[in-house]
């Protein structure tokens, strides 16, 4: 799920008067996950929600999306399993989004 929106480019040009191209950030978050996660270290709240980017380029749009597996390279205690479940579920969803 979606917890927050970012709208980058209303951000800039209110607060710094900056004109950017359209750039959106998605504060993505799969509860079941977080929950698990935070039950082994409480660290990894930190690192949440998961962002998802979606900005223009060049007439078309490009999503980018943050790696879960860095949870496990920054957070040690077990969240390996995790982290490679949720990053084939972010995969699985990128597919679908570029279909």
């Amino acid at each position: 799920g979606t917890l927050h929106e970012i709208d980058l480019t209303a951000t800039l040009k209110q607060k710094a008067d900056v004109d950017i191209e359209r750039v959106l950030i998605l504060g993505a978050c799969n509860p079941g996950f977080a929950a698990q996660a935070f039950g082994i270290s409480k660290d990894v709240a930190l690192l949440l929600p998961c962002n998802v980017v979606v900005r223009e380029s060049g007439g078309g749009c490009i999503i980018e999306a943050q790696n879960p597996g860095l949870l496990a390279q920054v957070i040690s205690g077990g969240l390996q399993n995790l982290a490679d479940d949720l990053s084939a579920q972010m995969r699985q969803m990128m597919r679908e989004l570029t279909r």
